[in-house]
């Protein structure tokens, strides 16, 4: 099978693995600074010409916006498979300072012109955990595709709260104009 045939495969792999009759896709809002206080560089250079690009919302679970997402950095600049190009970050923010072991999850997906990110998703709770294995399971398949590694960073209390005000207030901010 020939390189543009495998990326037409896969494309149409993805977009008909991730539609749902549900999809409310959000504007993708741009945040000027990572809000938990991580790199947006790898490999020297940063993530992306535009930055990081928050998905939805913080505290709901969007995933099919996160995959619509995803379908178009997959489909983009990378077509020829690089593993350099892509990066998978999942970002476990505790959500409670006694309970060490509940997290808001947080995906980030980057490319070499496009970094996004979504939360929404937990490890301990109905529909935030839904999301969580939704997504943990895209990932796993890109990294296994990729043959890349899923960097995974813990993130104390103290910096989960501030940092979720931070996406809250970008979107605020955005959709004010």
């Amino acid at each position: 099978m020939e390189r543009r045939e495998l990326v037409l495969a896969f494309r149409e792999l993805i977009e008909s693995a991730t539609k749902t009759s549900t999809d409310k896709l959000y504007r993708a809002v741009p945040l000027e600074e990572h809000p938990f206080g991580l790199t947006m560089s790898e490999f020297g250079k940063p993530w992306s010409r535009w930055g990081l690009q928050f998905i939805g919302h913080p505290r709901v679970t969007d995933i099919a916006s996160m995959r619509k997402e995803a379908v178009k950095i997959l489909i983009g600049p990378i077509g020829d498979y690089d593993k350099q190009c892509l990066r998978l970050r999942v970002i476990l923010a505790e959500a409670d300072e006694a309970r060490k072991d509940e997290h808001f999850v947080f995906y980030e997906m980057a490319n070499a012109s496009t970094s996004i990110m979504c939360g929404g998703c937990t490890d301990f709770s109905g529909t935030g955990g839904s999301g969580k294995i939704s997504m943990d399971a895209l990932f796993a398949i890109l990294a296994d595709f990729y043959k890349i590694q899923i960097e995974t960073v813990i993130i104390p209390y103290a910096v989960t709260c501030p940092a979720i005000w931070a996406i809250e207030q970008a979107i605020a901010d955005y959709r004010r104009g």
